[in-house]
């Protein structure tokens, strides 16, 4: 089971997921901790997993997340990093 960590910064709370000692984030999620943008994420992902410093099948997983979308709840499976 995992557990909900919510990080204060200065834009608001950000959630991420911890299993064990692994703590699991979005692209989002990430892009709110360091205060930057999605599209530098994904560069920045796309260059670590080109340059083989981390292999992208044991540092990536596929969690659901509900979200709410207007007036319904939307189930959709995220990565997360």
């Amino acid at each position: 089971m995992s557990d909900i960590v919510i990080f204060e910064e200065d834009v608001g709370p950000v959630e991420v997921r911890l299993e064990g000692e692994t703590l699991w984030a979005t692209q989002g999620q990430m892009a709110e901790l360091f205060d930057t943008s999605t599209d530098n994420i994904g560069l920045h992902l796309r260059n670590v997993y080109a340059e083989a410093e981390l292999d992208e099948a044991a540092t990536t997983e596929d969690f659901s997340v509900v979200r709410q979308e207007g007036k319904r709840q939307v189930r959709r499976r995220l990565k997360h990093y």
